[in-house]
Order: structure tokens, then C-alpha cells, then sequence
């Protein structure tokens, strides 16, 4: 009876083991590329199907391409962190070039091109980091610091009762 224990025991703790080694790569697993996704349309806010995408960065070894699907959306996905340059180019509309796209590990960040009717020739060429819309993260600016920054007679008492629970060190810092 005794060896009998022993055996179910001994199955019980090889397939607790078994499970562990099986779940284990998963749970290591740490994400550590992004992606940009958008959509390409004229002046007027129609979609632009076909349209050829290609996207650069130091962060690739070749370009990755991509063409605008017939809702005129397109995907780049497993992109390295790093600073990206996204050229678009469609017949009958001026080449579309955005320069300094910030990408972060996770980040899947919208960028809605708008192409001018015009010749392929000439390039309409955004520079500047412009707002990108990211929905898969939720963040807000930090209101401490905002009314950090905020003159002292500027101050309200709602930004006062904005700072509760702030760093106490911040709050010793306003007054």
C-alpha cells in the first residue's frame, strides 16, 4: 500500500515539474518591438487604397514596405525602437514624407497620412515630431509637476486639491 502513495506522489510532483517548465518561456517573455498603423487619405478625408509606404530608420537593416489595403489602412509591425521616416507615395498625389517618428517597445502609435493631389515629383515633407495618437496606452500629463511649474499667486486652491497624494517632497517644495 505504502508504494503505491509513493508512486501516485512521485507522478503528482513530476507533473507539477512538468507543467512549471512548460509555462516557464511564456512568462519570460517580454515584448521589445512596436509598430505604426494608420490610414492614408486625400485632402478631402477619403481613403487612398494602394498607396506604397516604405518606412527607415537606423533602427532596420533594409526599409520595410508596405501598400495601403482598399480602406487605405496600413501596418508595420515588429519595428525596434528607435526614430523612423515614413515616405508615402500614390499616382495623381505629391509624395508624402514624415521625418522623426519616435517608436517605444510596445508603442503602436496612428498615423493618419493626408496626401495633396499634385505630381509624384514633388514631396510635401512633414518635419517636426507632430502629435501621435496612441491608443494602447492610457497616460496623463503629471498634474504635480504642471502646477509645480505654475507661478505661486497663480496657483488656485483646485490645483492645491489636485496635488493630493503628490510626492510630499513636491508639495514642501510650493509652499
Amino acid at each position: 500500500m505504502e508504494k503505491h502513495s509513493t508512486r501516485r506522489v512521485g507522478l503528482t510532483v513530476l507533473l507539477i515539474c512538468a507543467l512549471a517548465l512548460a509555462i516557464q518561456p511564456t512568462a519570460l517573455a517580454q515584448e521589445t518591438t512596436g509598430g505604426i498603423k494608420g490610414y492614408v487619405k486625400d485632402s478631402s478625408g477619403a481613403r487612398i487604397p494602394g498607396a506604397q509606404l516604405e518606412l527607415t530608420s537606423a533602427a532596420l537593416l533594409v526599409p520595410k514596405k508596405a501598400e495601403s489595403d482598399n480602406a487605405g489602412y496600413f501596418y508595420f509591425s515588429v519595428l525596434p525602437p528607435g526614430s523612423y521616416t515614413l515616405t508615402v507615395t500614390a499616382p495623381k498625389f505629391h509624395t508624402y514624407k514624415q521625418t522623426d517618428i519616435a517608436l517605444t517597445v510596445g508603442a503602436l502609435p496612428t498615423i493618419d497620412v493626408s496626401l495633396e493631389v499634385g505630381t509624384v515629383s514633388e514631396i510635401v515633407e512633414v518635419t517636426g515630431r507632430t502629435p501621435i495618437v496612441d491608443v494602447t496606452r492610457a497616460t496623463a500629463p503629471n498634474v504635480t509637476t504642471i502646477v509645480a511649474n505654475r507661478p505661486f499667486m497663480a496657483r488656485s486652491s483646485a490645483d492645491e486639491a489636485k496635488l493630493d497624494g503628490a510626492n510630499v517632497c513636491t508639495i514642501a517644495a510650493l509652499h
